[in-house]
């Protein structure tokens, strides 16, 4: 550009004041530079201030530590009913971050893998219908369970219940799928009521979505009792303080031979700690020390004190070498008969070790 050219740009530029076009000069840029700033620059930092900081944080995070204690002895000495309204809460205004988060810390990759590895390890005849979720959350991880046991059945059409191998009845109720929180359960109406497997006719009126607490179950539901053929049930242990009233409510709700599918995470740590809901989660928490204590946990479950075989386990790595999920299939034992029946094998097996 000439210099004629730069002079036409300065002088022709118009702006509007007061109603009226005023020419703005060249001279006008140079005053606007010339003016101070609106807002001040901050000094420069200096090293006592990190210190200051460094200081701050260290309160904070001593401070943080503490006021959780208090939660967690607040929490502990709760009634049960008073614990799962501070549970449920806690999940509604966590529900529209929960899939994030957890996709984002591996845990959904571990979880998938370790349903998919349960499943696969057991004979198809041992998953049966129908099948009752007591913490389904947003769906997701029951999801993944629907579609793993899908893959295991080879043909459209007859099904494994806990009685018979036979098809669906109209209408008949093959999933139960249950929350403490409402705003869980909605997410996973809404997520489910669009899965299309051949193990679920569609329209899917083969769900029924329910948001009770697990031990309100054989009250409300006095007429399921031992009537599922599998219980599925993930990362549930951990926050549940009263671990042998879950266990309880499971054996209530399986029938004899029936199987429990636990996923549950081990060395269990929150890994985004700006999150106020994973940090209260966190501090009331109570996750088992080893696999084998949850195991132990179903060795003396249900009012007959049954003993559950173990069928099937395997552990997925997380995002550390410690932090791992892992997958369980637990069987019930079924009738006296069948029960004696087994026992009389394991004595003749001993006695052809012997010799």
């Amino acid at each position: 550009m000439g210099e004629d050219g730069r002079k036409m740009a300065n002088v022709n530029i118009l702006e509007k004041k007061n109603g009226k076009k005023t020419e703005c000069k060249p001279t006008d840029s140079k005053k606007l530079i010339d003016r101070l700033p609106l807002v001040e620059p901050k000094p420069r930092a200096t090293l006592p201030d990190l210190d200051k900081l460094e200081k701050k944080l260290e309160t904070t995070i001593a401070d943080a530590e503490e006021i959780e204690q208090d939660i967690k002895t607040i929490f502990h000495n709760l009634s049960s009913e008073e614990k799962e309204r501070w549970l449920r809460n806690r999940y509604d205004s966590f529900s529209d971050e929960y899939d994030n988060y957890m996709e984002k810390t591996g845990h959904y990759r571990a979880i998938k893998k370790a349903i998919a590895g349960s499943v696969a390890g057991t004979d198809q005849g041992l998953i049966r219908f129908p099948i009752l979720d007591l913490s389904v959350g947003t769906g997701m991880v029951l999801e993944y369970f629907l579609k793993a046991i899908n893959k295991i059945y080879k043909k459209r059409g007859a099904l494994h219940f806990v009685d018979k191998i036979r098809k669906p009845k109209k209408n008949e109720l093959l999933v139960w799928a249950n929350d403490l929180s409402p705003k869980m359960i909605e997410k996973a109406e809404e997520r489910l009521k669009k899965l299309e497997l051949k193990i679920i006719p569609q329209p899917s009126n083969n769900l029924i979505f329910t948001s009770i607490s697990f031990r309100d179950y054989p009250h409300e539901h006095s007429e399921l009792k031992n009537k599922f053929g599998t219980v599925f049930i993930s990362q549930t242990f951990h926050v549940t303080p009263e671990k042998d009233a879950l266990v309880k409510a499971i054996d209530w709700a399986l029938a004899p031979g029936g199987v429990v599918v636990i996923v549950e995470e081990f060395q269990w740590r929150t890994s985004v700690h700006s999150n106020l809901c994973l940090r209260l989660i966190e501090a009331i928490a109570t996750p088992l020390p080893h696999k084998a204590d949850l195991i132990a946990l179903f060795n003396k479950g249900g009012d007959t004190q049954l003993t559950y075989t173990k069928e099937a386990r395997i552990t997925i790595r997380i995002d550390h070498p410690t932090h791992e999920m892992s997958g369980f299939v637990l069987k019930k034992p079924g009738h006296k008969q069948e029960s004696e029946r087994v026992s009389i094998f394991s004595s003749l097996e001993s006695v052809q070790k012997d010799y």
